[in-house]
């Protein structure tokens, strides 16, 4: 067994092995994150992630294994206290069969009855007599009262229960709020063509667009335009400061803006950047598309959303 891989353990489930490399190059594209636990192929507890990678390479676990012949002891040894139990409770038991059949052999019944107790059971006591001076009681009876009539209240009608509006799915058009604003989430854009950008739902801060690797990869939003006019864009992303400086556009009805990223304390910690102003000189259907430029290190950014804010 190999004694230095890890396994990295989150709400999602378990991950790895890795070794101490490849668990540093999972944090850096975003596939592990630094407050994930980290247990050994042993099933040792090895801390968090930035723990793990903080320790030397002498931090790894050791590997303890045992002989076939010490593995069938210690099962003898767990055998060993029921079977001296086994053997305290027998005679006890025997004894307690012992005493049930004795009492079952004995008549078991009610006691006799003598004639004289029979003849006194039989006996009833002698009506009582009434003098024939004494004129009888009468008791008046009280009058039952009406049964009372139940109030019979009207009670209104149930209130209509709100239909909720379910919100837009990837791909669908994106409404505009009463302000003018659109807010384009990373839940909502349509990557192509794929190649290995994704969208990720594990960070705390939001979903993403992330493992951003390959620069053909873009992403872009469908929108409705009530007016034409000029928007502000501001894009939310992470990526740490020593993957920064990667380049990007942003493209609607065929103007663009140019942007470099910027670094941000870790992938998952996403910051808002003001990209600047772009016109859309017509209202009607049209198309927000991020495409990469330029990469620099291991992956663009993890895009969290963009925001159009009319100026």
């Amino acid at each position: 067994m190999n004694g230095r891989r890890y396994y990295v353990v989150n709400q999602t489930g378990e991950s790895g092995p890795f070794t101490r490399e490849e668990l540093r190059e999972a944090l850096d594209r975003g596939s592990v994150l630094i407050h994930d636990q980290v247990r050994s192929a042993m099933g040792t507890s090895m801390g968090t992630v930035e723990e793990t990678l903080a320790k030397g390479s002498d931090a790894a676990p050791e590997v303890v294994s045992a002989s076939s012949t010490d593995l069938r002891a210690i099962g003898g040894l767990q055998w060993m206290p029921i079977l001296v139990l086994i053997g305290a409770l027998l005679p006890a038991l025997g004894l307690l069969l012992l005493f049930r059949t004795s009492n079952n052999t004995s008549p078991v019944g009610p006691p006799a009855i003598s004639p004289t107790q029979r003849e006194q059971r039989t006996v009833e006591p002698p009506a009582p007599t009434m003098s024939p001076t004494a004129p009888p009681v009468t008791v008046p009876q009280p009058v039952p009262a009406a049964p009372a009539q139940p109030t019979v209240t009207s009670k209104p009608p149930p209130a209509p229960t709100p239909v909720a509006t379910p919100p837009p799915s990837a791909g669908q058009v994106m409404p505009q709020s009463t302000d003018g604003t659109f807010m384009l989430g990373a839940e909502y854009a349509v990557v192509t063509p794929g190649i290995e950008a994704v969208l990720s739902t594990r960070y705390p801060q939001g979903p993403s667009i992330g493992a951003w690797r390959n620069i053909k990869d873009r992403a872009h939003w469908n929108l409705t335009l009530r007016t034409s006019g000029k928007f502000r864009v501001i894009a939310r992303y992470g990526c740490p400061v020593a993957d920064a400086g990667s380049e990007f556009t942003v493209t609607v009805a065929g103007n663009s803006l140019k942007a470099k990223v910027n670094g941000t304390p870790g992938w998952e910690l996403y910051r808002e950047f003001d990209l600047g102003v772009i016109a859309i000189p017509r209202p009607g259907d049209h198309q927000v598309v991020v495409q990469p430029t330029m990469k620099t290190r291991k992956a663009v950014m993890n895009l969290n959303r963009l925001v159009l804010k009319p100026e």
